[in-house]
């Protein structure tokens, strides 16, 4: 099976997290087989005259890809921006177009992103599949797209050769500090203001219960978030580490007691938190969107509602109080749930679902 990849974010040494998820997904297909040419905007552009001239070479190379070479299958990530060069290469080429949806690029908030879905949705209904990362964005896809197929597959998974408790569960989860990691864009939504607020409620609430927290991320608020720990007068407790290579994350997931992933955004399905479970780590996550697939509240960490920091400063106390027995018990079933999301398997899966799209 050969597949064009179209996607208008993959990774670069410089910004290792950009669409990293895509090249996940490259290499899963890979691993089944699947012969992948690519049409990507590698990493970030730096000023619109540069990401100008990064959008047009990549239309650029969609349609030249697309019209001088055969594929059984033109594979679109990202669904707004990615297809607007494909609405041309589909128009005048007959080939299998698969979409896959990640969330905010099928529920466009700004006026420029609502006029550019307005013009690709007539190409995504050309498409023989859609492909969305959670039963939750699942039901949110069909109703936006009633005659298409939406099929559940998230996000590539997660490597569990990579993501992986690096040590056996230690008594230093009864010793101090509490440590506390927190792994997203440092961005409006997604929580990041939140858990420093809960961590300042704790902080009056119960001074005994020491505290390290790490927020790994880069983002546009970055200013705003080293000026909030010292407004809180959080210094020495709570630390922005910046962007991390996703090869350290395993051993920075495995270090933390509890992972927190607060946003206040309806995520897609939010991968952070299974690599974080993946890592032997509960998580302490926000009740939305496609979290609440696979988070179990008191069995592989918590819940809360979004955006209260309060509930989130109870439940990291919470944590903070249970029994050695009981740490162990949500560490176990937090490596059960990231058994569901194996790489290899949510891989094989999407390529047989591919397999059988291209035989129709």
């Amino acid at each position: 099976m050969k597949v064009l990849v179209i996607s208008n974010m993959y990774p670069t040494h410089e910004n290792p997290g950009f669409g990293v998820f895509v090249k996940n997904f490259v290499d899963a297909l890979g691993v089944q087989g699947a012969q992948i040419d690519l049409a990507v905007i590698r990493g970030r552009g730096k000023g619109k005259l540069n990401k100008l001239l990064k959008y047009l070479t990549f239309g650029a190379a969609v349609l030249v890809k697309g019209f001088t070479r055969r594929y059984d299958c033109i594979y679109v990530h990202y669904v707004a921006h990615s297809m607007l060069p494909v609405g041309a290469l589909m128009g005048l080429k007959r080939t299998v177009l698969v979409c896959n949806a990640h969330g905010e690029d099928l529920l466009p908030a700004r006026k420029s992103e609502k006029l550019i879905f307005r013009l690709v949705r007539p190409t995504i209904e050309k498409a023989r599949l859609i492909v969305v990362p959670s039963s939750y964005f699942q039901s949110i896809a069909k109703d936006l797209f009633p005659k298409n197929e939406i099929f559940v597959s998230p996000s590539a998974g997660v490597d569990l050769e990579v993501f992986k408790p690096n040590e056996p569960i230690r008594e230093r989860f009864h010793s101090s500090p509490l440590r506390v990691g927190f792994v997203s864009r440092i961005d409006s939504g997604k929580g990041w203001d939140v858990l420093l607020d809960a961590v300042a409620i704790l902080r009056k609430q119960s001074p005994s219960l020491e505290l390290e927290v790490a927020l790994v991320g880069e983002g546009s608020e970055i200013a705003t978030l080293t000026k909030r720990i010292r407004d809180l007068g959080l210094e020495g407790v709570a630390a922005h580490v910046g962007a991390m290579p996703q090869r350290r994350l395993p051993d920075f997931y495995s270090s933390l007691d509890v992972f927190v992933f607060p946003t206040l955004l309806p995520e897609s399905l939010g991968l952070v938190g299974i690599e974080a479970l993946a890592s032997g780590t509960p998580a302490i996550c926000s009740d939305i969107g496609g979290i609440q697939s696979y988070m179990r509240d008191g069995i592989n960490g918590y819940l809360f509602p979004p955006g209260d920091s309060s509930a989130l400063a109870q439940r990291i106390m919470a944590f903070s109080q249970l029994s050695i027995e009981e740490m162990c018990a949500m560490r176990s079933a937090a490596l059960a749930t990231a058994q569901q999301y194996e790489r290899k398997k949510v891989g094989a899966e999407l390529h047989a679902k591919l397999v059988e799209v291209i035989g129709h």
